[in-house]
C-alpha cells in the first residue's frame, strides 16, 4: 500500500463513495416504506383533496380546502370524528435564533394537527384548535429538531 499511495487512496475513496451512496439510499427507503408512519393509527388517517378535472397534471387536479371549507367540513362531516389540515406546500420562513436571522422551511397546518396524527410534541405544547379560527391572529410555531 505504501508503494501505491495514489491507487490506495483512489480505492479507499471509492469504498467510502459506494458505503456512503448504499447508507444513504437504505434511509430513505427506511424512512419512507418500511417503517409505519410516525402516528398513533395510521390506518384511520385518510387525505382529502379537490379535484379539478380539467387539471392536465397532478399538481392542477388536486387542490387543496380553504381554510373556510375545511371550517364547512368540520362542521358539517359525519364521518370524521376529527379533522385537520395541512397546506402541502412548504414556504421558506425566517426564524429569529438569538438575534440572528435563520432561513427554515415551514409546513402550514391547523390547530388540531398534532391531535388529528396523534402525537405530542417530546417539550412544550403543540397548536390548539382556538389558534386557528382567525387566521394571522395567534403566530405560533412549533420547531421540530432534526437532531
Amino acid at each position: 500500500m505504501k508503494k501505491h499511495v495514489g491507487f490506495t487512496a483512489v480505492s479507499v475513496l471509492s469504498l467510502a463513495l459506494g458505503i456512503a451512496a448504499n447508507t444513504t439510499i437504505f434511509s430513505f427507503v427506511n424512512t419512507l416504506l418500511l417503517r409505519p408512519p410516525p402516528v398513533a393509527k395510521p390506518s384511520e388517517l385518510w387525505q382529502i383533496w379537490k379535484t379539478n378535472p380539467q387539471g392536465k397534471s397532478a399538481i392542477d387536479h388536486f387542490r387543496v380546502f380553504s381554510y373556510p371549507e375545511l371550517a364547512y367540513l368540520r362542521e358539517h362531516s359525519r364521518s370524521f370524528s376529527v379533522l385537520g389540515g395541512l397546506n402541502p406546500e412548504a414556504p421558506l420562513a425566517t426564524w429569529d435564533h438569538d438575534g440572528g436571522g435563520v432561513t427554515v422551511q415551514c409546513q402550514f397546518v391547523s390547530g388540531d394537527f398534532f391531535t388529528v396524527c396523534g402525537v405530542q410534541p417530546a417539550l412544550g405544547r403543540g397548536f390548539q384548535v382556538a389558534e386557528d379560527h382567525t387566521p394571522g391572529t395567534h403566530p405560533v410555531g412549533v420547531y421540530q429538531s432534526c437532531f
